[in-house]
C-alpha cells in the first residue's frame, strides 16, 4: 500500500482508533477517509488492516503525530489482554 500526503495527518496506523483525550473530545472514525491524500482514498482502517495482514505500508509525506499508536498491541485499557497480537507476517 502506498499513500502520499500533501499535508500532515495525525494518527496514521493507530491500532486503537480512539485516543479520545488526544483528539480534543472527538473520536477518530476508522472508516473515515484519511484527509490530504494525493490520488488515493484509503481509510484509517485500511492501513491498519494492511499492516495486520503483513503488507508493506509506504507513507510519503508528513505522517504527523502518533504514527503507529499501539502498533500490534491490544491495550488493557480497552479491555484486552495487553499483549501483542498475531499478524500474517
Amino acid at each position: 500500500m502506498n499513500i502520499e500526503l500533501s499535508h500532515p495527518v495525525d494518527c496514521l496506523c493507530d491500532f486503537t482508533y480512539d485516543f479520545y483525550w488526544q483528539h480534543r473530545g472527538s473520536r477518530l472514525t476508522p472508516s473515515a477517509v484519511i484527509p490530504h491524500q494525493v490520488g488515493t482514498s484509503y481509510t484509517y482502517q485500511d492501513i491498519v488492516f494492511a499492516l495486520q495482514k503483513g503488507e508493506d505500508v509506504i507513507i510519503k509525506g508528513n505522517a504527523g503525530k502518533r504514527l503507529g499508536s499501539s502498533l500490534g498491541v491490544d491495550l488493557r485499557f480497552f479491555g484486552e489482554q495487553g499483549d501483542p497480537f498475531q499478524s500474517d507476517r
